[in-house]
């Protein structure tokens, strides 16, 4: 559901792995499988309004974001780990399911993102000239699964916070910048 001012975007899904493993140097093959359902809902508003900087006309946005995911946790040590491996946590990363790359590992999840962006677009063109950010996650239960597949307890009911900054310096140079605020 979108319209020119915001958006809420409702997802369900399900991740179903199933691996088929041969013998390999003395170790007895296996077959195992992994079913997980996936909840997340992405919502924000973009507010905009008309100033000007350096003689220039530009439209200033105000963009909040909230994001919630769903995710049960189950154990996955089971499972082979061939390509997955943890993603950099980033301004991005808030609004992504899974912390882990590949499709070894699923995290577990029952977690909201909250952020807030400002952009400035040259108001003849529409050519975003500058963007910053800055959000945090919250995490509404303590487990979650690791890289190796285990089961842990989190003891932080939050992230860390990350920022961005970034901008066309000219019409073909842009700069970007990623902050990790422990």
């Amino acid at each position: 559901f979108s319209n020119q001012w915001g958006f809420i975007r409702p997802k369900i899904g399900v991740h179903a792995t199933a691996y088929q493993l041969d013998n390999y140097q003395q170790q007895q093959g296996y077959s195992t499988t992994r079913v997980l359902p996936i909840l997340s809902v992405d919502s924000g508003i973009q507010l905009e309004r008309e100033s000007t900087l350096f003689n220039k006309s530009l439209t200033q946005t105000l963009e909040p974001r909230l994001f919630y995911t769903y995710i049960p946790t189950r154990e996955q040590n089971q499972l082979p780990n061939f390509d997955s491996s943890e993603n950099t946590f980033t301004y991005e990363q808030l609004f992504r399911e899974n912390r882990f790359s590949g499709h070894d590992r699923i995290n577990a999840a029952n977690q909201v993102s909250t952020a807030l962006m400002t952009r400035f677009y040259e108001s003849d063109t529409g050519v975003e000239r500058f963007r910053a950010g800055v959000g945090q996650r919250f995490y509404l239960k303590h487990d979650d699964v690791d890289l190796t597949g285990s089961v842990k307890f989190r003891q932080e009911n939050r992230s860390d916070v990350v920022a961005l900054l970034g901008g066309h310096i000219t019409d073909k140079f842009y700069v970007q910048g990623d902050w990790h605020i422990s």
